[in-house]
């Protein structure tokens, strides 16, 4: 005679009473069931495939959000909220695939392809991850054996896991969600800061610009009539004309010219807006395109006091960028 352990209150009794003297539940004299290796290949496969990747999604989306910042970080927690609840089941899945695999129980075995399932149904786009699972576990349930009645002692183990699995689960939730809505104020708080500093620089710009516009219509309102015809007429000479600042100058003052007086046309010629060394190239690509000068020749038009009258440097930078 042998001592063996109720399935339903765990005391032991002797191996042939027909029930228990405790709790009085009846005992089962049967064989004792004998692992089927395939079966156990299948739950061992299915094991370290889901122990693997619930390391992979502990790590992966423990740290999504990691580096982010703004609307990126808020898109990568709301995605992380929702793939909670297909982590919670993998995990629980790998834990019952890991109990099948030990105490060679079909309903561990069942229980773990169900939760593979499940957790297709809530992320069906990871199913790639968890289907050969469920398929090993399917496979290994209906090749095993029938083992009777599961211990309490496991009973209990395996409720307070999945209570505890359930509690973290939702605590994860939780903080995520809050996460989320600390993110959308510092978000809002960074936009509203943007529109103000945004705000402010518009006006800086638009008070900056309507001073210099004051300060531009009060300049000219200040200068003599006679000085600003004599820049107006400068300004022509040097845009249509491409004359150089002296011959601008003696044009302005000749009496054949615009007759202003010498305070007015060097008014002018301080004042006109004007590039004397591209003045000086218009001019020689002028003799050189029209009249078919060679650069000697242009050169000497350019500086004579009969001609164009530039300075040698403006001739010379003419002359060197004829042909660019």
């Amino acid at each position: 005679m042998a001592l063996i352990k109720c399935e339903e209150c765990g005391k032991e009794i002797s191996d042939r009473a027909d029930a228990c003297p405790h709790c009085g539940c009846p005992i089962s004299h049967v064989k004792p069931v004998t692992r089927n290796n395939f079966a156990t290949a299948c739950l061992f496969i299915s094991h370290l495939l889901g122990f693997g990747y619930t390391l992979y999604c502990l790590i992966y989306w423990a740290s999504a959000s990691s580096g982010m910042s703004g609307f990126e970080k808020l898109g990568a927690d709301f995605a992380t909220i929702m793939v909670i609840p297909h982590v919670v089941l993998v995990v629980l899945a790998t834990l019952f695939n890991t109990f099948a695999l030990f105490s060679y129980h079909r309903c561990f075995s069942i229980t773990s392809a169900i939760l593979y399932c499940a957790a297709i149904l809530f992320a069906p786009l990871y199913f790639y991850f968890v289907i050969v699972q469920a398929i090993l576990c399917f496979i290994a349930f209906f090749i095993m054996e029938s083992k009777g009645k599961v211990p309490v002692g496991i009973k209990g183990f395996l409720s307070a896991a999945s209570v505890l699995c359930a509690v973290i689960s939702v605590g994860i939730l939780f903080s995520n969600i809050g996460t989320i809505e600390d993110n959308k104020k510092a978000e809002a708080s960074s936009t509203q800061s943007t529109t103000e500093q945004t705000s402010a620089t518009t006006e800086s710009s638009s008070s900056l610009l309507i001073n210099q516009e004051t300060q531009t219509s009060s300049t000219t309102a200040s200068v003599p009539r006679e000085y600003q015809a004599a820049l107006n007429q400068a300004q022509s000479y040097s845009d249509r004309m491409h004359m150089s600042e002296a011959g601008i100058y003696d044009q302005l003052t000749s009496e054949y010219g615009g007759q202003f007086d010498s305070d007015a046309a060097q008014y002018a010629i301080e004042n006109v807006n004007a590039d004397w060394y591209n003045n000086a190239l218009e001019k020689a690509k002028s003799y050189s395109e029209k009249m078919n000068m060679s650069s000697d020749a242009i050169y000497d038009q350019l500086v004579s006091d009969y001609g164009e009258k530039f300075t040698e440097d403006q001739a010379s930078y003419a002359i060197q960028h004829l042909y660019d």
